[in-house]
C-alpha cells in the first residue's frame, strides 16, 4: 500500500497575523451557510472567471525534494504529467510559495500579497515570492470577515479506518496510478467571496474565513461505505457517539442522541436502503464486486454524517466545501477553472461517452476518473459525479459572518441540507462551484453522496 506522506507546509491566509489568529481551544464563533445543493433541481450561480495566474518557473528537481506518493518530480516531464500537485510535485520549497500544476508540468506559485510568513507576523509574503518584514514592524493583520482560528498547521495525512483492510475500494485503487482510496488533502487557511466567481455572479457581500482543514481526494466510495456497514455501524443499534463528527470551531455541532431515530434500525434494514428509487442507479452491492470505486449514493445526511465521524472525520461545512471547490480566493467557477468539458466531469448523464440526457448507472464513474477536473488542492469530482451532503442547514439568504461558520438550527431535525457540487444527472450550470442546492436529511436518492472533511 502507498505510504502516506507528512508534508510540513506552511499555509497562511492573505492578511493575517499569526498573532491575532492563533486562538486557544474551541469556540462558537458564528453561524454561517448557504443555501442549497443537493437534491433533484438546483439554483445555479453561473459566471465565467479566469483563474488567478502568476505561475512562476517550473520546480527544479536540484532541490531534492519528493512527491509526496514517494516519487520525485521534475519540471521537464511529458505534457500532463502533472496531475495532482501533492503526489505529482515536490513540495514548496518556501512559505510564500505553493506547488502547482501548470499544462501539466510542476511548478511554483508565489501566494498573495499580505500573507503572514514571519513566525511573530512581523513579516509578510511582498506577492512575488519573497517574505519580507512589515512596513514598520506592525502586524500584518486580517481583514473582513475576520481571521479564521487556525493557520500553518503541520500536513499530516492519516489512514481514516473505512482503509484499514485494503480491500478494493479502500485501498490503492483509485485515480490515475492507483491512489489511496482514503488519500486527503491540506486546504490552507484563507478568506473568499461565498458563491462569487467574477462574473456575472458578482455579489460580494458574504465573505468567509475558513481554518485549515483536510478534505478527502475522492467522495466516500463503495469500498469505504462497505467497511462501514460491515463493521455494524449508522444503525440504531450502533449508532454515533454523543458529540461525534463535529466541527472543532462551532460548539454544539456534533451528533445529538435525536437523530438516532433516523437511522436505519440494523444492518440488515440499511443494506436493503441503499437499493434506493426503484430504477437501479443505486452504486451499493450486497456483496463486493465490480462497483468498489464508485462513489456510495442513496445515503441519507445522517449516514453519511455518522460515516464522517466514525471514519475519523466529519462532514465539510458549506463555506469549507465552497472554499476548496473554487481554490478559495481564486474564485474559480469550476474547480479546475473556467470552462467545462467531459474530459473534467460527468455530468448531464454522458459520464459513459452516451448522448446527453441518457442516464445510465454508467454514467457514475469510479472516483477520481477526470482528473483534469481536479481542484486547486488536488481534489477530485468536486463537480458533477455525485451532489455531497454538508454540514449545514439550509437557508435561502447566506449568514453572516462567517469565520469557521455552520448554519445550523437545532430544533428543527428534519430542515433541508445543504448540497453542493452537482451531479452525473446535473447540467453544466449546475456544477459550478458556487451552485447550491438542498435536500431533506432522510432523503435517499441515486445523486447524492458525499466526502468527509478532517480538522487539524
Amino acid at each position: 500500500m502507498r505510504k502516506l506522506a507528512l508534508i510540513v507546509a506552511t499555509s497562511l491566509v492573505s492578511g493575517c497575523s499569526p498573532k491575532v489568529r492563533d486562538f486557544p481551544g474551541d469556540q462558537d464563533v458564528g453561524s454561517g451557510g448557504s443555501g442549497a445543493g443537493g437534491g433533484s433541481s438546483a439554483t445555479a450561480s453561473s459566471g465565467d472567471a479566469t483563474t488567478s495566474s502568476g505561475v512562476s518557473s517550473s520546480v527544479s528537481s536540484s532541490t531534492g525534494a519528493s512527491s509526496s506518493s514517494g516519487a520525485s518530480s521534475s519540471s521537464g516531464g511529458a505534457t500532463d504529467s502533472c496531475v495532482d500537485p501533492v503526489e505529482d510535485c515536490p513540495p514548496a520549497q518556501s512559505a510564500c510559495v505553493e506547488a502547482v500544476c501548470s499544462d501539466g508540468e510542476c511548478a511554483e506559485r508565489p501566494r498573495p500579497a499580505r500573507t503572514p510568513c514571519g513566525a511573530d507576523g512581523s513579516a509578510a509574503c511582498d506577492g512575488t515570492g519573497d517574505c519580507v518584514t512589515c512596513a514598520g514592524g506592525v502586524q500584518c493583520e486580517c481583514g473582513e470577515p475576520g481571521c479564521p482560528n487556525t493557520c500553518g498547521s503541520t500536513d499530516v495525512m492519516a489512514m481514516p479506518p473505512s482503509c484499514a483492510g485494503g480491500r478494493p475500494g479502500a485501498g490503492d485503487s483509485c485515480g490515475p496510478g492507483d491512489a489511496s482510496c482514503c488519500g486527503n488533502r491540506m486546504v490552507p487557511c484563507g478568506t473568499f467571496l461565498r458563491g462569487y466567481d467574477g462574473t456575472p455572479s458578482t455579489d460580494d457581500a458574504f465573505p468567509a474565513a475558513v481554518s485549515d482543514f483536510r478534505l478527502d481526494k475522492y467522495e466516500i466510495t463503495v469500498g469505504r461505505f462497505r467497511a462501514f456497514v460491515d463493521a455494524g455501524q449508522g444503525v440504531q443499534e450502533s449508532p454515533p457517539a454523543i458529540g461525534a463528527g463535529r466541527h472543532p470551531h462551532v460548539n454544539g455541532s456534533g451528533w445529538i442522541a435525536g437523530w438516532n431515530s433516523r437511522l436505519a434500525p440494523n444492518t440488515a434494514a440499511l443494506r436493503a436502503a441503499l437499493q434506493c428509487n426503484g430504477d437501479r442507479l443505486w452504486t451499493w452491492t450486497d456483496a463486493p464486486g465490480s462497483n468498489e470505486d464508485l462513489p456510495i449514493n442513496c445515503i441519507t445526511w445522517f449516514e453519511a454524517f455518522a460515516f464522517c465521524a466514525w471514519d475519523g472525520g466529519r462532514l465539510p461545512s458549506e463555506a469549507e466545501w465552497n472554499y476548496a471547490a473554487a481554490g478559495g480566493d481564486e474564485h474559480r467557477p469550476y474547480p479546475w477553472g473556467t470552462g467545462i468539458d467531459g474530459d473534467r466531469a460527468s455530468y448531464n448523464c454522458t459520464g459513459d461517452g452516451s448522448a446527453a440526457g441518457v442516464c445510465a448507472l454508467s454514467d457514475i464513474l469510479p472516483v477520481g476518473s477526470k482528473p483534469r477536473g481536479d481542484g486547486r488542492w488536488g481534489h477530485s469530482d468536486l463537480a458533477g459525479n455525485l451532489w455531497e451532503w454538508t454540514m449545514d442547514w439550509w437557508r435561502d439568504a447566506l449568514p453572516t459572518p462567517c469565520i469557521d461558520c455552520v448554519h445550523r438550527v437545532d430544533g428543527d431535525r428534519d430542515a433541508t441540507r445543504v448540497t453542493r457540487g452537482g451531479s452525473y444527472r446535473a447540467p453544466a450550470t449546475d456544477v459550478r462551484a458556487g451552485n447550491r442546492d438542498f435536500s431533506y436529511p432522510i432523503d435517499r436518492v441515486n445523486n447524492i453522496g458525499a466526502r468527509c472533511a478532517r480538522s487539524i
